[in-house]
């Protein structure tokens, strides 16, 4: 039961701030002029990426809150701060570059790492969540829910990647910014009430 738990809580908070479907575009346009074979791999790259920043903010979590000194409740406002930050650019304009960034990503031989993995896929928002979901978890069993999510979600991410660009080219530019919309209004809740139970757990302990 707490495996399920965590693995569900775990997938809802990460899914809409790492947004595999709405990066597809930006990957495809960042790759556009890549052959398959070289895309397949900087997909698969970029997955595993991922999955091992998130999975080092997740696992170190505790840790990274002691050596600077941070109580889950901050960390769980701070990050509700930036997750509706996030949200609240998805509403108001479509996930791609800049042009300066765009053109110094094509520059690039490697983008899996730089921009792909950091800062778009595992982004401040699914940092600081995974940290808090690290921070949070009582037990192995926990922590081992956590990692399903995030292994699950790595394979979301590959999937999107090598099998997006028929989509992308369906959905069309409208299509695609409505989607982001969407994730935009489910990202800004997330981030509102990560905001309250931060206020919330404060207050609780500045009672005690």
């Amino acid at each position: 039961m707490i495996f399920t738990t965590a693995m569900l809580a775990a997938l809802t908070a990460l899914f809409p701030l790492m947004n595999p479907v709405g990066n597809t575009p930006i990957f495809f346009g960042i790759t556009a002029g890549d052959t398959p074979e070289f895309r397949r791999k900087q997909a698969l790259k970029t997955a595993i990426n991922v999955f091992i920043i998130l999975t080092v903010c997740v696992v170190l979590g505790r840790f990274i809150l002691a050596m600077f000194g941070l109580s889950v409740p901050i960390l769980r406002l701070a990050g509700g701060l930036v997750v509706a930050n996030v949200g609240w650019g998805l509403l108001n304009r479509s996930p791609q570059l800049n042009a300066a960034a765009s053109r110094e990503a094509q520059d690039q031989t490697d983008v899996s790492l730089s921009p792909m993995a950091l800062p778009i896929m595992a982004n401040p928002g699914a940092m600081s969540v995974a940290i808090s979901l690290g921070a949070d978890s009582g037990s192995h069993e926990a922590n081992l829910g956590n990692l399903v999510a995030l292994a699950l979600l790595t394979l979301l991410n590959y999937a999107c990647l090598i099998l997006g660009e028929p989509m992308v080219k369906k959905l069309g530019v409208n299509g695609m910014d409505a989607f982001n919309k969407v994730l935009g209004f489910l990202v800004l809740g997330i981030g509102a009430n990560l905001v309250v139970t931060g206020i919330h757990a404060l207050i609780q302990l500045k009672a005690l």
